[in-house]
């Protein structure tokens, strides 16, 4: 089974520095996703019962960018086509953030 919150539960950069040749494998996001968010967001319970999942990262041909090694992950974002595939419009892509996911926002921008 596929859960994607109808909300934003979290809030990191893709990777804290522009850098080359970043990609899911290697980004801060992913990192951050699968052990702070993975460890504090889920109940014992809960984790136990969250699988890992193989992710196919594909290269985005918009960009010409290559989606890098295959991952195993508990938490990860959408792929583009996965996105657009759930979600099909720009609209039904857009987010309402968490009081949890504005407070992140606000300790990494002071905004």
């Amino acid at each position: 089974m596929l859960v994607i919150s109808e909300k934003a539960l979290f809030f990191s950069k893709f990777e804290p520095t522009i850098m080359e040749n970043i990609t899911w494998e290697t980004s801060s996001l992913r990192a951050s996703l699968n052990d702070y968010f993975f460890e504090t967001a889920f109940t014992d319970t809960e984790k136990s019962t969250i699988l890992t999942t193989t992710i196919v990262n594909e290269d985005n041909s918009t960009y010409g960018v290559s989606g890098g090694n295959n991952t195993s992950d508990k938490v990860f974002v959408l792929s583009a086509s996965e996105a657009e595939k759930y979600f099909t419009t720009d609209t039904s892509r857009s987010v309402v953030c968490t009081e949890a996911a504005l407070t992140s926002v606000y300790n990494e921008y002071g905004v």
